[in-house]
């Protein structure tokens, strides 16, 4: 039965359910994202700190193996993304949104790697 307050109550409530509703995610979704970008990061300690693909034991062979199902991971996650943001928006809000968004991740992307792979200056030499 919904609850009817008056004075100063009523905008308190209201806040209230404002913050439930816009509060929710899929907590599995954010789960499986974290994994994810976990195997990810152990497969770059192997990779950066010189160990073979194969590697000498079955674990650095299998943390290899299962990091070739990362990649199709995030773009299954980046689609469920985009269709559930589109579930909450017109076709041109949601349009706007994804390209804006693709541009954003493609010029920072483009800006660190000019400055990470910048010629030295004169007279300079990398270690």
């Amino acid at each position: 039965m919904p609850v009817t307050m008056n004075g100063a109550g009523a905008g308190v409530a209201e806040r209230v359910a404002t913050t439930v509703t816009r509060a929710t995610r899929l907590m599995s979704l954010d789960v499986v994202r974290g994994v994810v970008m976990v195997l990810m990061a152990i497969d770059h300690v192997r990779v950066y700190s010189g160990l073979p693909p194969g590697g000498p034991t079955a674990g650095i062979f299998f943390t290899r193996w299962i990091t070739h199902f990362c990649a199709p991971a995030f773009v299954f996650l980046a689609g469920t993304s985009a269709f559930l943001s589109g579930r909450k928006r017109t076709r041109p809000e949601l349009s706007r949104h994804l390209l804006v968004r693709g541009a954003w991740l493609s010029d920072s992307h483009r800006v660190d790697v000019q400055f990470r792979f910048r010629p030295l200056p004169p007279g300079r030499q990398s270690n």
